[in-house]
């Protein structure tokens, strides 16, 4: 299994090589010009650019392999597709936890601001989490579905319901506290009015730090709520699936 893990470090690694590069590039630039008014913010434009993409590449990698079975390295392995589709999404996870790390150490560098470390890292952490298992559980749901075009369209508008309801049920429980927000984050100062909702970052303006905490507090909850539920979901609909078509046709 660790041999196994280091070849999928290395492969799936490879996503983020051009995004971390394009950092440093950023970084080289600030340090050698000392100009960042106009660098960062294209620095955040292609940010918010580049965090997308690597958002849907490692979305529709993981489905494609764990759904329809194209990772032929997956099928010879003697370990459960569960395991080995978690493990994936871990390295994404990390992955994409580390650009987002690299991009906020260059901005705040770059505005002399200390990065907020628990509020960040924490918070993303398990936003992400909740967003590749919640997948990973829309997979689990629509496995057996002949046709493996429906079962990817089923998967991205379960995926997306589950989304938006989430969010309608943040904005419902703290309805009173949000007065202004936008989705994104703008600059470093941001970052201590930040709540993640399914890897979404959302900034909220003239709150006061009592509701922050709330607003932090909530969304906490409910990507914890989202992450243990789906896991579960994920695991127990292996177990019971008596027939796995795509496996068979794969």
């Amino acid at each position: 299994m660790s041999e196994y893990i280091i070849i999928r470090v290395i492969r799936l690694s490879a996503i983020f090589i051009v995004p971390l590069l394009v950092e440093f590039g950023f970084f080289l630039f600030l340090v050698i010009t000392k100009k960042s008014s106009n660098v960062l913010n294209f620095h955040g434009l292609w940010y918010i650019a580049a965090a997308a993409t690597v958002f849907v590449v490692t979305a529709y990698q993981l489905i494609q392999c764990y759904y329809a079975g194209n990772d032929s390295l997956w099928k010879i392995l003697p370990y459960s597709k569960e395991l080995l589709a978690l493990i994936d999404m871990v390295i994404y996870v990390i992955g994409t936890s580390a650009f987002g790390i690299v991009y906020q150490l260059i901005q705040n560098a770059a505005a002399k601001h200390s990065f907020e470390w628990t509020t960040y890292v924490g918070e993303k952490l398990l936003s992400l989490f909740s967003l590749y298992l919640l997948i990973l559980a829309a997979c689990s749901l629509f496995k057996n579905i002949q046709y493996p075009s429906v079962g990817r369209t089923l998967i991205a508008i379960t995926t997306g319901i589950v989304i938006a309801l989430q969010a309608f049920l943040y904005f419902k429980i703290n309805g009173k506290n949000i007065t202004s927000f936008m989705i994104g984050i703008s600059n470093v100062g941001d970052l201590k009015n930040l709540a993640y909702i399914s890897g979404l970052p959302y900034v909220f303006f003239y709150v006061k730090q009592n509701q922050m905490l709330q607003l932090v507090n909530t969304s906490l909850e409910l990507n914890g709520i989202i992450s243990i539920s789906c896991l579960i979901l994920f695991l127990v609909s292996a177990k019971l699936r008596k027939l796995n078509y795509i496996d068979l046709v794969g």
